[in-house]
């Protein structure tokens, strides 16, 4: 007599609630998905039982990037929660997308207040479909003392060279938000750019440059820069100690 083939465990809600969250960020730890505010996760000891039994089970990957632990999605996880109708961004690959997916969710979930990084089908029903060229998206949606904001981040993945090259990029990232279209769109809410540093020192001299830029003062939109010093261990190359802004 044929066995019969055994039916794939269904997901607690506590745990499609985690997958979600990792879905969204593409990776995360113990620590930030209790600072994410995940449903159903009490504090960081229980999270990191609840992640590492989902290792166990095949759901996650675990990884270990120098002193840093992390888990994605296992493959058949994220196809499962596609099916189900919930969009998802792949682990990170590679150094650039490692730096990207950490800086996204420690900036919305590890610092106050707390943020939600916008997907791809969240932005189009804002009527922001103009902005959503890609997932994972550059933006958020913050919740501060009953007023939203809807922003974006842009990393300063400490490259060599000039401080001037990071203001163009700001200038240009701008830029591209004041067609017709989008202006219409960004007028219905509070809109910020947030530039993501690795070091406080440098935050607060980008933030003083950009006060002097006249192509940045005339931005319609406030800028600010924030400091997370946790990035630096996935700068590669690490920044030249010679650096100099001008």
């Amino acid at each position: 007599m044929r066995k019969s083939k055994k039916r794939p465990r269904d997901w607690h809600p506590i745990e499609l609630n985690m997958l979600r969250h990792i879905g969204r960020y593409g990776m995360t730890n113990a620590e930030l998905l209790f600072q994410a505010g995940v449903r159903g996760v009490a504090d960081v000891k229980q999270a990191a039982f609840r992640l590492q039994a989902l290792v166990r089970r095949g759901d996650l990957v675990a990884h270990r990037h120098r002193e840093f632990d992390y888990y994605s999605l296992a493959s058949e996880a994220q196809a499962k929660l596609t099916i189900q109708g919930y969009e998802t961004i792949p682990p990170p690959r590679h150094a650039r997308t490692l730096l990207e997916q950490y800086a996204a969710l420690k900036f919305c979930c590890g610092m106050h207040p707390r943020k939600q990084r916008l997907m791809r089908s969240e932005l189009e029903r804002l009527g922001l479909q103009h902005l959503a060229n890609g997932n994972p998206t550059k933006y958020y949606l913050k919740h501060d003392q009953g007023n939203f904001t809807l922003g974006a981040f842009l990393i300063d993945r400490c490259e060599r060279g000039d401080w001037r090259r990071i203001l163009r990029r700001i200038g240009k990232f701008a830029a591209r938000l004041q067609n017709d279209a989008q202006q219409k769109t960004l007028q219905r809410f509070h809109f910020e750019i947030t530039l993501l540093a690795v070091f406080p020192e440098k935050a607060t001299r980008l933030a003083e440059a950009c006060q002097v830029s006249r192509e940045l003062r005339a931005m319609p939109y406030p800028l600010r820069c924030v400091a997370i010093p946790s990035l630096l261990p996935f700068i590669r190359p690490m920044p030249d100690p010679a650096f100099r802004p001008f």
